[in-house]
């Protein structure tokens, strides 16, 4: 499968599988967080490129009543990898540094003037707390 997309089963190692070698950005492995949803279904994530997988591990047999557990690992793809970082106007880290730069004076003494201004408004947070306002 050379453009998988989202629904799409996979297999561990083939193209928009978790363990797809060099998938990543910049061309990295992925970097995976398991979490088990059920008895039989366990969510593989990763969040450098945000890709997501669902990796059905069994099933329970209506006939038998046995718990089935599959030896093959086929996954369900629920959302598809970057392949390439954030454009820098969606990129969260320069949204914070631009943030940072334009609140926070270059100065000494505006970084000061800040801490005192800030300081001021946890105290009048606190009186208003204590007296009941907010």
């Amino acid at each position: 499968m050379k453009y998988p997309r989202v629904g799409d089963l996979v297999a561990r190692g083939a193209p928009g599988g978790p363990r797809e070698n060099n998938a990543c950005i910049g061309a990295k492995s992925h970097i995976l967080n398991t979490q088990r949803i059920s008895l039989f279904e366990e969510s593989l994530r990763c969040h450098p490129c945000t890709a997501e997988w669902l990796h059905e591990l069994g099933h329970f047999e209506k006939n038998s009543n046995e718990l089935v557990f599959e030896a093959a690992s086929i996954y369900e793809i629920k959302r598809l990898p970057r392949t390439s970082p954030l454009p820098p106007e969606q990129n969260p880290n320069l949204k914070l540094a631009r943030a940072i730069l334009e609140t926070v004076p270059s100065t000494a003494e505006g970084r000061e003037r800040l801490l005192r201004e800030m300081r001021k408004r946890e105290e009048t947070v606190k009186l208003a707390r204590l007296r009941g306002l907010r």
